[in-house]
């Protein structure tokens, strides 16, 4: 059995669920997903603390996935197993509740025996695992229930001009220091590059912006073509569903962009994503994977100026 340990926003959700199941499907196991991130999170955020861990919502279950989420039971049990092993060897059943631990930094695909239970914690943003399953990840990554009312309209629009989403990502990367200091906050300059690369390529595009901060966007970025500002109030995995069905996309450094414009099927599609994800070099070339059909752009102005 592999069992990932589920954190974070959407995008990491998304991301962790991807590369469980990808190892799933290719070592014929089963997975399950342990959710306790979300129960126990909260003991670690502090108001005094800015740093402090985000509350994140489980999304995973809004999507047509299987979830096999862990029972709350298990990991309880497997502590007390792990703890005494010689008063357990007497139960067999009991090597159900025997699992190694799996952390990012170790894990090299071929050195790990399958074949016994596995617990994988990290972020695993890492898509050569799984772009072997896209058309996998592309039929579950759909909402389970039907669009609000709003946002169909919005679908309808999309689907029906040269849309194209742009990401403007602010929230944590503003107001979380830890945040701040190891992700860039991309410039207008960046976006306004973007669009005109896919201005030199198609007539007459549609903007529909998206934002963690559409109020603060709509004060302060204009652009000169038609632009559909998506202020309602989501939710979250919808508004990602409609990024995924523009024809082009412009992405911040975020997996939640990251995974609109990934799944997006338009046969012509433009992608532009950042350059910097990171300030760390090593960093930035280590963890997201861009696929070579997108076009990467300089997000920050001369050696981290990052103000608009």
């Amino acid at each position: 059995m592999l069992i990932a340990k589920i954190i974070g926003g959407i995008g990491n959700q998304l991301f962790q669920y991807a590369f469980i199941r990808s190892l799933a499907i290719k070592h014929n196991q089963n997975y399950k997903l342990d959710l306790s991130w979300f129960n126990d999170y909260y003991k670690f955020e502090d108001p005094k603390n800015p740093n402090a861990a985000t509350r994140r919502e489980y999304l995973l279950n809004c999507f047509k996935i299987d979830q096999n989420i862990l029972p709350k039971y298990y990991l309880r049990i497997a502590h007390r197993v792990n703890k005494k092993k010689s008063f357990f060897t007497k139960f067999p059943m009991i090597t159900y509740f025997k699992f190694d631990i799996v952390y990012e930094k170790d894990f090299l695909n071929d050195e790990i025996d399958f074949r016994q239970n596995l617990y994988f914690s990290g972020f695993w943003q890492k898509t050569d695992i799984f772009e072997n399953y896209k058309s996998v990840f592309k039929s579950e990554f759909v909402p389970r229930k039907n669009l609000t009312l709003e946002n169909s309209l919005l679908f309808e629009k999309i689907i029906n001009t040269k849309s194209v989403s742009i990401h403007i990502r602010r929230g944590d990367l503003l107001n979380r220091p830890a945040a701040a200091a190891d992700q860039p906050y991309s410039t207008n300059e960046y976006f306004i590059n973007a669009i005109d690369i896919i201005r030199e390529k198609i007539d007459d595009i549609n903007l529909f912006i998206f934002s963690d901060d559409i109020n603060w966007v709509k004060r302060n970025i204009h652009y000169d073509h038609p632009t559909v500002y998506v202020d309602n109030d989501g939710p979250d995995y919808e508004h990602l569903y409609l990024m995924s069905n523009c024809k082009y996309n412009i992405i911040s450094n975020s997996t939640y962009s990251w995974w609109a414009a990934w799944l997006n099927n338009y046969k012509n599609k433009i992608i532009v994503s950042p350059k910097w994800w990171y300030r760390n070099p090593i960093k930035n070339e280590s963890v997201i994977r861009i696929p070579n059909d997108w076009i990467i752009l300089n997000n920050i102005k001369g050696n981290m100026d990052l103000k608009i």
